[in-house]
């Protein structure tokens, strides 16, 4: 809001408005899209599962997602004569115990593979109503006592398989240990400039040398 600040700053005219996080990630998004970059899908923390519009927006784009939910997140089971919604909380409590099981995998920050999988089809449920069909993927620890359950939902395709649900929500973990390993290791958090384009070729270079790093460890395990 401060146009002399920005002059200063070197921001572009076009980049000098307010964004929320979730309009920043389409944009990127579409910009993926016209530059021609590959993906599979889109995997994301709590703060994006819940904004109704950036999952909507997503759906429009026919982008397959994956993303953290809160236990109020309401879904309309796919096998409930109701149609009304219910949190999902609610909808995982009603599950037996045969429904939960585990799914092997490498061990990743704030993630056990002992920890216990199990899911419910059906659809999300915005204020307008039912929307994308999917998935609602619950994770618990081995003993229902020792740690909360975490949601997730998907508008993966119904024939996908639990196990490639599980390895998508386990990718969530990597952008927290990318930060940490960013800060710590690869100075992400120690730039002091002031200028637009300085701050993105810092960040460029942390992605750089943290994709850099990747390789090579994958390089050396194999």
């Amino acid at each position: 809001q401060n146009p002399e600040r920005c002059r200063r700053a070197r921001i572009p005219e076009e980049s000098r408005r307010f964004l929320t996080k979730s309009e920043i990630v389409l944009n990127l998004l579409d910009e993926a899209d016209r530059w021609g970059v590959p993906y599979r899908g889109i995997a994301s923390a709590a703060a994006y599962g819940s904004d109704p519009l950036f999952l909507a927006a997503l759906e429009k784009r026919g982008v397959e997602y994956l993303v953290t939910v809160p236990e109020q997140f309401e879904i309309q089971a796919a096998r409930r004569r109701s149609l009304s919604g219910e949190s999902a909380k609610a909808a995982v409590a009603r599950l037996t115990d045969n429904a939960w099981q585990t799914v092997p995998g490498a061990r990743s920050a704030g993630y056990d593979s002992r920890n216990l999988w199990a899911r419910v089809m059906g659809w999300r449920v915005a204020s307008t109503g039912p929307e994308a069909f999917g998935w609602l993927v619950a994770e618990r620890a081995p003993d229902r006592r020792s740690g909360p359950v975490r949601y997730y939902f998907t508008n993966a395709r119904p024939q996908t398989s639990l196990s490639t649900l599980v390895r998508l929500a386990r990718r969530i973990a990597r952008i927290d240990e990318f930060y940490q390993f960013a800060k710590s290791d690869l100075g992400w958090s120690h730039y002091e400039g002031r200028l637009w384009h300085g701050l993105h070729r810092h960040a460029l270079l942390v992605f750089l040398a943290h994709s850099f790093l990747l390789l090579h460890r994958s390089r050396q395990s194999r």
